[in-house]
């Protein structure tokens, strides 16, 4: 459940949050090629209790794993995306550091990472830095009551694409409270305008997470294909084995590995109905250019009925995308505050709802019992081996 909170709580998470910014403040100061991340840890340490607060991270039990968390704070160089612990590893020259900091005062918690540019980067380095800001500072500017929250996700991903990395698709950004972690997860990626509506009082970590080069998803389903290929191999299964079969039956495994993992995750995010559609939706597609040839050779070079057939076409297409995007808009008044002389409130906003909520799926369940009789009537021959239904 997601749990929006009142303005005096809001007050008492802001202690937090400055809490947290005075650390990131001194680390500013100090981090440098030479010094030892468990160094920063203990003067993060040293800034949180002076404050009367907690380290949040120090004992934390994850839901993966029982072990609680050694350190105050998580310190992720270079090739680690999150969580790593600080020790006696010295920071380097050229090196992207990120530091998270959580703490927890007045049965609230403030959690924020930064990420340091040590000494000189290099350019793709320089770029990456440059692209997951922007990608946050995109984020945030939609953070309005009304919008979606997968309008995060998207320009997060988006962002990433545009500059060429990946999204880190295993972590997730999350809410914030007086729970390390709430409801909603934050994805970094995905369509816009789904998911929950952004209300007043709720209190988002967005945490957009980048890597250089692809992500594990493509170069694991690569391996997956090519250690199948010689499997298959050993066992007579590949007569021609040549390089142009092998690799047209690595590219053809590797597509559809990558294929049925993305489609795992829509199932994981939007429920099974959306897989089910993509995969129903592909079928159809992949029947259309031999259904508009079986079309042409039946009417010959009958222009008007082919001229006729696109704009129909065309026309359903474009009503299909019109109630499919269609939202009736909730108009939602907040009541107005009087606190002294000043006016809190009032502000007018709307809930948009899909006007078509369930999708494709009920023209695709009366298709599917509409062609259920003809189905069963393939099984059936007469005599003279015929379809009949």
């Amino acid at each position: 459940m997601i749990i929006c909170k009142s303005a005096d709580e809001i007050r008492l998470m802001r202690e937090a949050g400055r809490i947290v910014a005075k650390v990131f403040s001194k680390i500013e100061e100090i981090i440098k090629p030479g010094i030892a991340t468990d160094y920063i840890d203990k003067i993060a340490e040293e800034i949180i209790t002076g404050e009367k607060a907690v380290p949040a991270f120090k004992g934390y039990v994850g839901k993966v794993g029982k072990k609680p968390f050694p350190s105050n704070v998580c310190i992720s160089i270079d090739e680690q995306v999150v969580h790593g612990i600080p020790g006696k590893r010295v920071i380097r020259d050229g090196e992207l550091v990120s530091i998270d900091i959580g703490v927890k005062i007045n049965g609230f918690y403030g959690d924020a990472t930064r990420t340091y540019k040590v000494g000189n980067v290099s350019k793709i380095a320089e770029r990456l830095w440059n692209a997951t800001r922007e990608a946050l500072d995109e984020s945030v500017e939609l953070c309005v009551v009304g919008n979606r929250l997968s309008d995060i996700s998207s320009v997060i991903e988006n962002r990433a694409t545009k500059d060429g990395f990946s999204v880190v698709k295993d972590f997730v950004g999350h809410g914030i409270g007086r729970e390390m972690h709430e409801e909603p997860q934050i994805l970094n990626y995905g369509p816009p305008g789904q998911g929950p509506v952004l209300k007043r009082g709720m209190v988002l970590a967005i945490e957009p997470m980048f890597n250089q080069g692809s992500s594990d998803v493509e170069i694991l389903a690569l391996v997956q294909s090519t250690a199948m290929v010689f499997f298959f191999r050993n066992f007579g299964a590949i007569p021609n084995f040549d390089f142009m079969h092998v690799a047209l039956i690595i590219i053809t495994l590797t597509a559809g590995t990558t294929l049925i993992m993305w489609l795992g995750e829509l199932i994981n995010i939007h429920g099974i109905g959306n897989g089910i559609s993509l995969i129903i939706f592909a079928s159809i597609i992949s029947r259309i250019p031999g259904e508009l040839l079986s079309l042409f050779r039946l009417r010959g070079t009958n222009y008007f009925f082919l001229a006729l057939f696109a704009i129909l076409s065309i026309g359903i297409i474009i009503a299909v995308i019109l109630i499919q995007q269609g939202e009736r808009k909730i108009p939602v008044q907040y009541a107005k505050r009087i606190v002294g002389r000043k006016v809190f409130g009032g502000q007018s906003t709307y809930i948009p709802l899909k006007v078509n909520q369930s999708g494709v799926m009920p023209l695709i369940l009366a298709i599917s019992v509409m062609l259920f009789p003809a189905t069963i009537a393939q099984f059936i021959l007469n005599k003279s081996n015929c379809l009949f239904a």
